[in-house]
Order: structure tokens, then sequence, then C-alpha cells
């Protein structure tokens, strides 16, 4: 019993070590990961509590330096997926949240950017993620991928599985081989629609210089007809009516949307090329006929 105290006592500083050079190798990856794209600094020191890595106040900048993202906390955790750079990592499991996201832009002068950075002080959001990789069958499952931006609107993937593909490729061409099998996508949208999604769409296929009320009625009565020409065994009746419903409360959709895609054999950049090649509602069809799409939408009293 002595002996494997003693023991103990040695070899657990020696595992906290080593589970801290792992919090280290994942923060490197990281910085890894978006330099060239943004600039990532924190003033506090990177933790371990409890089996979670954690590192404080995070400060991203992005590359032209515009925007600016502030992360209160992340914390995470990893077991396994050891990376290796010539194969697919080993399979293993990663848990991560971030709270107290907040978002910005940069201007320029001092005095407009404290105003900016004070303006998005009272909402903030938070981010979790539930991801495993099996390296046997190179299959990417995730259970949960949440962005909650308020009490009332967020987005979340779950039930989400992909094959990476036997032969092992260095990202970005990674992306190319992956092959979706289903996946499960959830928005609740009580003025996130407005807020994020709306104008950026408008401004793209509208005419600036027109009347937008009949330009909005003409965009959905357009949709409708997309809709209807659909091939029927994409969806069935429930998810047609759901769908419609939706575009006739465009452009203020008020509730929750469910999203269920599956594909039976997979679906990969292979399934685009007849958009690629000859792109029109003929090539859109036989791009979705590799699908099967159910949709609920649950409107929300205002």
């Amino acid at each position: 019993m002595r002996f494997l105290a003693l023991a103990a006592l040695i070899l657990f500083p020696l595992t906290a070590e080593a589970d801290f050079a792992a919090c280290r190798a994942d923060k490197a990856l990281l910085e890894q990961a978006l330099k060239g794209n943004a600039a990532y600094t924190s003033n506090r020191p990177l933790t371990r509590e409890d089996g979670w890595c954690i590192q404080r106040d995070i400060r991203v900048d992005d590359r032209d330096a515009t925007l600016r993202v502030r992360v209160e906390t992340l914390r995470w955790k990893r077991t396994g997926l050891s990376p290796n750079p010539n194969a697919w990592p080993e399979s293993g499991r990663l848990e991560l949240h971030a709270e107290g996201i907040r978002t910005h832009a940069i201007s320029g002068p001092p005095l407009l950017d404290y105003g900016l950075r004070i303006q998005s002080q009272p909402a903030s959001g938070r981010f979790n993620l539930i991801a495993a990789f099996d390296a046997e069958t190179q299959t990417v499952r995730l259970e949960r991928a949440e962005l909650e931006l308020s009490e009332r609107n967020s987005i979340a993937l779950s039930d989400t599985v992909f094959t990476v593909g036997p032969t092992f490729t260095s990202s970005p061409v990674v992306f190319t081989q992956m092959r979706l099998q289903g996946l499960s996508l959830a928005v609740q949208s009580h003025g996130l629609f407005e807020s994020t999604a709306f104008l950026p769409l408008l401004m793209s296929v509208g005419d600036m210089e027109e009347d937008p009320e009949p330009q909005i009625n003409a965009l959905r009565k357009e949709a409708r007809t997309h809709l209807a020409g659909l091939p029927q065994e994409l969806m069935g009746y429930s998810s047609r009516q759901a769908l419609g419903t939706l575009l006739g409360d465009l452009p203020n959709p008020w509730g929750k949307v469910f999203l269920r895609v599956e594909a039976p054999n997979g679906f990969g950049a292979a399934n685009l090329t007849p958009m690629l090649i000859n792109p029109g509602p003929d090539a859109l069809n036989t791009v979705l006929s590799s699908l099967r799409l159910g949709v609920e939408y649950t409107r929300s009293p205002r």
C-alpha cells in the first residue's frame, strides 16, 4: 500500500504535466489555424482545471482589422485525436465550450471603437461543440455544434455524420473527399434572420434603385415556383407545406425551423458536378436527387 501511495505521488505531477502539454499543443494548433487570417491574443495564462483546458479573455482580430471577436472563457477537453502530419488522427472525442462571445466592428478612431465595444457588451453568445472521429471507419460524427446568440436565437447542428475517405490528404483538399451521410439543423429565429441574413441576401439578388416590396414579392413567388418543381422523392407533403409557410413569413420568420438531411449513398463534392458544368433547374434537381429532406416550421407567438 505504501508503495502504491508513493508511486501515485511520483506519477501524478508527471501525468499533470503531460496533460497540460496537450493543452499547450491544442492552443498552438488553434493559433496556427488562425495564422494569416486572424490575430489571436490573450492576456491570461492557459490553465488546466478539473480535466479541462481553459483559456480566458481571448481576442481575435480578422486579417483586415475590421472585426474583433472577444471570448470570455474557452474550455475544451480532448480524448485521443492525437494529430499526425501524414495520416488521419487516432480515434477520439473533442468537447469545446466558448462563453461570453462578443463581436464588434473596428473603425479606426479609438473613441468610436471604444463606443462600439461598449455597445456590444450587453449581448453575448455561447458556442458548444461535441465531436468524435472513428479512425477505423474514417467517420466524423458531430454530436452537437450550437451557436446561441441569445435566449431565443440559436443555430444548432446535431446527428451529423461525414466520412472522410480511406486516403489521407492534407487540408484543404480533405474537404473534397468528405461525404455527408446525414445532418440535423435546428434554427430558432426571433429576429435572427432579419438581423443577420436578410440584408446580405437582399443586396445580392435585389435592385438597389427599385422599390423593394415588389422585388420581395417577386422573389417569394419565384421561390414557390422552384419549390413546386423539386423532385417528389426529395421531400414529403408536410415538408413542402412547412417550407411554403416559411416562405410566406419571409422576411420576418418567427419561430423554429428544423431540417433533416439524409444522403443514403453519401453526398460530396462530386455530386455538385452537374451544377458546375451546366447550372440550372435540371442540374439542381439532379444534385438534389441523391438527398432526402425533412422540414418542420413551428411559428412562435409574437
